[in-house]
């Protein structure tokens, strides 16, 4: 009996025990259970703060200082470059920390569109130290696309290390610029600009070192470029170029033509540089959540890529010319409408001069400097560029913006034809530029010269000045250089200068037309005040010198008033039996005209070149295809050596209402238009080439735009997320 009572006394023990065990499980289970699910939900909050350092990244820049929004450029100097931070969130126990990098820092190996991708590989491969053999360079270009980068080890066969080695510097996403070509300048080729004031030294060399010859002289003006940047504008390029010391002068060359877009391509390229990101970042952003007494407790990671903004580009003669496709010349319908575009005192001719110092007359007409795909002040026709065609032996533009006054085209009169003709009816051939109802080619103050080549006529004929009997022919100054000066006239009138270009040529130059009394009446029944009139006649001896076959006639008016009957302008030449002429035609009031004029005559006349005062280029609507924000607006403007950046101006307003209002840009170049689906942007140009020096006439210099980009912003589009 005394036993059974110990037994009873172990049981009870051994279930206390269990149940103790018991306990201490369960409570070792909940205590697990309790860190389980704040750990849980510590990730949880951590992945939902670097989504939220994602979403800051994308306000920032679409939205921010210098966002998307209000400037056109990236740089390193701005915010997003060094990343973003907010560790005050969650009461103080949680925050987040971004870093972006602009896709365009990088070489897009993606680009199939380059012939040149495997180049720039191996020179980016050269500029690390070669990490990867020349072989693992092409395959690389040879096996894109792909999907994600880690599949570039897959597909192209090179191992981690070499992989780890190249990976910050290249990427697979981008803007590709759809409106570059190869080197003979017609064949497009897409290519993925670098941003020059983002990317690394061993990136700028990558795209340099097709320009130079050697990888000194590359790895030397990447350091100077980023010691020299950020750059805004090609013609900064350019003079930074210039004047960096280290480069042959064919290198220089090619590295100018080889960054810019709009150049044509040296043999030797790779691709262009850019100014901003194209719309493409890399973001990445780490969460962390910290418990009471500040460690980490927990951390999230997101990745993504984001597609900010898109890209409206205009660049090419042929986008500039659906302005002058949208305005049917012939009917006049479409013109003063301006939801299609407009253009006025503007060409896009490729062939256009834009050095007021070169001759681009006679025989020399081809050496001369031209900027093709390109908006130029003024107007230019050298009687054989053409747009999209011919219309019988006439350009599509000769054609349309030529008004031949009796009524039928004549081939002979105009342009680079034979002159030689026995049809006495077209012995007074006219040819108005523009309509006499269009204001396309109205001038007010503004130069106009033309090249005249005759034919006919080939007898010995003598230059009569004629001015009115009451106002004297006062010398401006002594001929210093009568090898390049016949002679200088000059009363209040105008100035009248005799400068010879070429053998057998000579140029005559008329520099100021101010309003006067009548100086004359021409031969023809209309009056015109302020007139010179220059006359040739075999029997005249004043002022007077042998007669010139092939001549060029420059005028120069401004600061007119008209009559009202006819509206006579102020200024005329007339040379020989051809005139070469400013006259208001019925119809208008407010400005003159150009016309070409021939009497008892058939001259050819050429190359003719009228540079106003101001003009402006509004363009086709750019359509977005939704609702969207717009970003910014630039263009580049480049100003002839030869002229004042001070004088010749480019200025952009947008409008998203076909042209009934428009908006001027911020600082930036932020477009401050409201959302729509479309946009329209107008260029003007203005000269204030008034400054008269002896060797440079007024309105002889104008700047020119070659591209004008515009930014919009449609919903950001997330094109990778991990």
């Amino acid at each position: 009996m005394f036993r059974k009572k110990g037994v009873a006394l172990i049981l009870v023990v051994g279930i206390l025990s269990l149940l103790a065990m018991i306990g201490t499980t369960f409570a070792v289970s909940m205590l697990l259970a309790n860190k389980e699910t704040a750990n849980f939900a510590g990730s949880v909050k951590a992945r939902y703060l670097a989504e939220a350092g994602i979403a800051k990244a994308i306000a920032e820049l679409k939205n921010g200082v210098d966002g998307a929004s209000n400037s056109a450029f990236d740089t390193s100097s701005e915010p997003w470059y060094s990343g973003y931070s907010d560790p005050g969130l969650l009461g103080g126990r949680g925050g987040y920390a971004v870093t972006a990098v602009d896709c365009a820092r990088q070489v897009n190996v993606n680009n199939t569109g380059n012939s040149k991708l495997g180049r720039i590989i191996q020179d980016l491969n050269a500029a690390l130290g070669s990490p990867l053999t020349s072989i693992e360079c092409q395959a690389i270009a040879a096996n894109a696309p792909y999907a994600t980068k880690e599949e570039i080890k897959i597909k192209a066969g090179i191992s981690a290390a070499k992989y780890n080695a190249i990976k910050d510097y290249i990427t697979l996403y981008g803007y590709i610029d759809q409106n570059t070509f190869l080197p003979d300048d017609t064949t497009h080729e897409d290519r993925a600009p670098v941003n020059i004031n983002t990317a690394s030294e061993a990136v700028l060399r990558a795209v340099l070192r097709s320009g130079v010859n050697s990888d000194a002289k590359s790895q030397d003006l990447a350091q100077a470029i980023i010691a020299g940047r950020p750059f805004t504008s090609w013609q900064q390029f350019d003079a930074f170029i210039d004047d960096y010391i280290g480069l042959s002068p064919t290198e220089s060359r090619g590295v100018k033509d080889g960054a810019n877009p709009n150049r044509t391509k040296p043999a030797a390229y790779s691709t262009e540089f850019c100014f901003n990101s194209g719309g493409f970042y890399d973001v990445a952003s780490t969460g962390t959540v910290t418990n009471l007494i500040g460690a980490a407790s927990a951390s999230g990671h997101a990745r993504a890529i984001i597609r900010i903004f898109d890209i409206w580009n205009q660049t090419t003669k042929d986008q500039f010319a659906q302005v002058w496709r949208n305005d049917n010349w012939a009917s006049g319908t479409g013109e003063g409408d301006l939801s299609n575009g407009e253009m006025v005192r503007v060409n896009f001719m490729d062939s256009c001069p834009v050095r007021s110092d070169q001759d681009w007359n006679g025989a020399a007409a081809v050496n001369y400097d031209i900027i093709k795909n390109s908006v130029k002040a003024g107007f230019w026709d050298n009687f054989t560029e053409r747009i999209d065609g011919s219309v019988g032996q006439q350009t599509d533009w000769t054609n349309n913006e030529w008004n031949p006054k009796d009524g039928a085209w004549n081939t002979t009169v105009l342009g680079q034809y034979d002159t030689e003709t026995g049809d006495n009816t077209k012995l007074w051939p006219t040819a108005d530029l523009g309509r006499e109802s269009s204001r396309r080619w109205m001038w007010t103050n503004h130069s106009a010269q033309v090249y005249i080549d005759d034919k006919i006529r080939t007898y010995d004929m003598r230059m009569r000045f004629w001015w009115d009997a009451a106002e004297p022919i006062d010398y401006e100054y002594p001929i210093t250089d009568p090898g390049s000066y016949a002679f200088r006239f000059q009363n209040d009138v105008g100035r009248l200068v005799f400068k010879r270009t070429s053998a057998g040529d000579a140029s005559y130059y008329l520099e100021d037309m101010q309003q006067g009394a009548v100086y004359g009446v021409d031969p023809g029944p209309l009056p015109h005040t302020g007139m010179l009139h220059i006359w040739a006649s075999p029997s005249w001896g004043n002022y007077s010198e042998p007669y010139v076959l092939r001549k060029t006639l420059r005028v120069v008016c401004r600061n007119k008033t008209y009559w009202t009957y006819y509206n006579a302008s102020s200024g005329r030449i007339q040379e020989g039996n051809y005139s070469f002429s400013n006259i208001n035609g019925s119809g208008t009031s407010a400005s003159g005209l150009v016309r070409l004029y021939g009497e008892y005559h058939l001259p050819a006349f050429d190359n003719v070149r009228v540079i106003p005062q101001d003009g402006y280029y509004i363009s086709a609507p750019g359509n977005a295809g939704v609702m969207v924000a717009w970003g910014s607006i630039t263009g580049t403007v480049t100003v002839p050596s030869t002229a004042s950046a001070a004088s010749e101006r480019v200025s952009f307003m947008t409008s998203v209402d076909g042209g009934a209002t428009w908006q001027a840009p911020g600082a930036g170049g932020g477009i401050t238009s409201q959302p729509a689906s479309s946009i329209q942007y107008r260029a003007d140009f203005v000269s204030n080439d008034n400054s008269l020096p002896a060797t440079k006439p007024w309105y002889s210099e104008t700047a020119v735009l070659e591209d004008v980009t515009v930014s919009f912003m449609p919903r950001t589009q997330i094109v990778y997320w991990q």
